[in-house]
């Protein structure tokens, strides 16, 4: 049986699906330095909110030295070393962790701070399956699961998230109407504030489908 911390993992990982939190860009600094380790077991730089929140839920975090500062959940999260904010990294934070692989979903810079890492062949992984939906995050827990080790933890997360999407979804029809949302992001990084629409035709991204799921919809257009 799943403990409560579990499901309040899971629930996270439902309201994580394609949402990106802009963070105020600083440097390389620590929260904490990790204990020392086995110096032939594996050490990952992990860049991704998403990415460490799987990792803590599959229970394969003993192998994470860093993150980014735009990981913070779950709590204990925050006790892992971080290597600065995603898109103003730097070489040598990282490298004075000295990770066996960095595994990021992308989105990390500045290009030149990659290419150093590139340069100096620590492997970069980036995984193939996008959570850009239910059955993306789905999919993506289950390629992080083969790739830790954790294939039947990762197929338990999936099962939960399919109760938790239903259980949802059946509390929505206890409702007559769909409220209108309006979603407001800060972004720290410019220290500015937009709003988040759905343009004609799309599906209006993570917004949109976060509200859908909790029986609104996205009022602006």
């Amino acid at each position: 049986m799943l403990s409560c911390t579990n499901f309040t993992q899971m629930k996270r990982i439902i309201f994580f699906v394609l949402l990106t939190v802009t963070f105020i860009p600083l440097g390389g600094c620590g929260r904490f330095s990790n204990p020392a380790t086995n110096a032939t077991a594996e050490r990952y730089v992990v860049i991704s909110p998403i990415y460490n929140e799987i990792i803590w839920a599959l229970g394969a975090q003993d192998q994470v030295v860093g993150v980014d500062l735009s990981s913070t959940y779950p709590a204990e999260v925050k006790n892992v070393q971080t290597v600065g904010y995603h898109r103003a990294l730097s070489a040598e934070g990282i490298l004075s962790l000295h990770p066996t692989a960095v595994i990021d979903d992308g989105n990390i810079g500045p290009p030149q701070v990659v290419e150093q890492i590139k340069g100096l062949n620590i492997p970069m992984k980036t995984f193939d399956a996008k959570n850009d939906s239910i059955d993306g995050t789905k999919a993506l827990i289950r390629e992080m699961g083969v790739y830790f080790h954790k294939e039947d933890r990762a197929e338990e997360l999936c099962r939960t998230l399919d109760e938790q999407v239903a259980a949802a979804a059946e509390k929505v029809k206890q409702y007559k109407d769909s409220p209108r949302i309006a979603v407001i992001h800060f972004g720290r990084a410019s220290n500015v504030y937009l709003v988040v629409g759905k343009a004609a035709g799309g599906d209006g991204g993570a917004a949109s489908k976060t509200a859908e799921l909790a029986g609104g919809h996205n009022a602006l257009r």
